[in-house]
């Protein structure tokens, strides 16, 4: 018993290893790994060098992105790292960089120098590809006279960002707020630019939402949809530096009648159309989100209800004021007459966009509580504004 407990321990440390070694396999292979391969041949020997690292790890500001160098050669003397320079622009992209491990490798005829490296990437560097230049010192060669001259060798780094990115949407899209009418079917034209120097941009998801919440009801259309998100598939690619226009059918939210009594059409609308998107190196982006302003505009029933009713009170209460002074007879005479007037002039004010000033109300003409206000006044006083509008005409 007191041999075989050894040999179980070994074991156990044996296959946890190799799970370790496993699972690591896989996170490489699922980080989308960029390897490099560079062959250099001189008089003292023949040598390959590999560079590589996780892409979607190679982001602006990240402080630790890990990188593998490896060096292999036929013969026993290897080159030796010495250090990364700046890359060919001269641009220094690295605020530290950390040498993890080195351990060389002698296999039967290969030597094998691996390097591990925590790289620093300064939080102010372009997303762009970069030619990353390494610095290797030749091995020791007996008998040869004089120093031999280092290798340099560059290597591709595609630096992305995971905020800030360069998805951009056409100012003049947003300089002008779209009009709509409340439940109608909406077409949102969106022209997008890529302003990534080197990368695509391939949106995965729009979700689209309002400010404030309830203005839409739904998003239509052909494409893969959830709720208010768009699902694309395939991604939507721009090219970098290319522009693209996307449609975005809408259903808007129809507006309840109480709602021209809260204030909604003086209350800013918003459409926000919220991004998710990646750079074609693993990188995903969802800091993206512009707004398009709105102006609501009422149905042409919500119009009219508000010009009835406004009429139909007007014309209630002049009677009221009035019942004392008229016939029975004309009563019904008067009733037609009056909510044919206020029709009329509500109609002309509205038009024209005459500016009538009672009680000191101001308001928009998209506004049904505007249309009440002017149905009921043009009611209460219909021929005298209507003889009044005629002769500014």
């Amino acid at each position: 018993m007191k041999h075989v407990f050894p040999y179980f321990v070994v074991s156990l440390l044996l296959s946890a290893s190799l799970q370790i070694i496993t699972a690591a396999c896989a996170d490489a292979k699922e980080k989308n790994a960029l390897k490099t391969t560079r062959s250099v041949r001189r008089e003292f020997g023949q040598f390959n060098i590999d560079f590589e690292y996780a892409e979607e790890d190679a982001w602006a500001g990240n402080e630790r992105l890990n990188a593998v160098l490896t060096i292999q050669t036929l013969g026993k003397d290897n080159l030796q790292f010495v250090r990364f320079e700046s890359d060919n622009a001269g641009q220094d992209l690295f605020e530290k960089v950390v040498t993890l491990s080195k351990n060389d490798s002698l296999e039967p005829g290969i030597l094998t120098s691996p390097y591990d490296f925590a790289l620093s990437i300064r939080k102010d560097a372009a997303p762009r590809i970069y030619n990353v230049r390494l610095r290797f010192a030749p091995p020791v060669v007996p008998g040869q006279s004089g120093k031999l001259d280092d290798i340099v060798e560059s290597f591709p780094l595609n630096i992305g960002v995971r905020d800030s990115g360069l998805l951009e949407i056409d100012k003049q899209t947003l300089d002008k707020p779209i009009v709509y009418t409340l439940g109608s079917d909406q077409t949102i034209r969106l022209r997008l630019i890529n302003h990534f120097q080197d990368y695509p941009v391939n949106i995965e998801k729009i979700e689209v939402t309002s400010e404030p919440d309830g203005l839409v009801q739904k998003v239509t259309g052909s494409s893969a949809i959830e709720g208010s998100t768009i699902i694309f598939h395939p991604t939507l690619t721009i090219d970098p530096g290319q522009r693209e226009s996307i449609s975005i059918p809408i259903k808007m939210a129809p507006a309840s009648f109480s709602a021209m009594f809260d204030g909604f059409f003086d209350t800013p609308l918003a459409l926000q159309f919220s991004f998710i998107y990646n750079d074609g190196h693993g990188r995903k982006l969802s800091d993206f989100a512009p707004k398009l302003n709105l102006k609501g505009s009422p149905s042409a029933a919500l119009w009219i209800v508000s010009m009835l009713l406004g009429v139909v009170i007007g014309t209630v209460l002049k009677l009221l004021m009035e019942q004392f002074q008229m016939a029975r007879k004309i009563t019904m005479r008067v009733i037609a007459v009056t909510v044919l007037i206020g029709v009329v002039v509500t109609v002309i004010v509205w038009i024209g966009h005459i500016q009538v000033l009672v009680w000191n109300f101001h308001g928009s003409y998209e506004n049904p509580v505007v249309i009440w206000v002017i149905s009921l006044i043009s009611a209460l006083i219909g021929p005298a504004l209507l003889s009044k509008i005629l002769k500014t005409d």
